[in-house]
């Protein structure tokens, strides 16, 4: 959890400082990827440039840009 809060104040940082609108940042953990059952299980955390992480399928990280 720890590292996870860490990781995403880092990539808050780089997404402010970046002028490349399509980079996404998205983390997600060992836990959730072995007890996904399918592709579209939200098991991929985003990180926004305010800082908020929010659940996504790895489909729904790329129809949001």
């Amino acid at each position: 959890k720890r590292t996870q809060t860490k990781l995403n104040r880092q990539m808050k940082r780089i997404l402010s400082d970046t002028w490349d609108d399509k980079l996404i940042f998205a983390t997600t953990t060992k836990q959730l990827l072995h007890e996904a059952t399918k592709p579209a299980d939200e098991i991929w955390s985003k990180v926004d440039d305010y800082g908020e992480a929010q659940l996504s399928s790895l489909k729904g990280l790329f129809l949001s840009l």
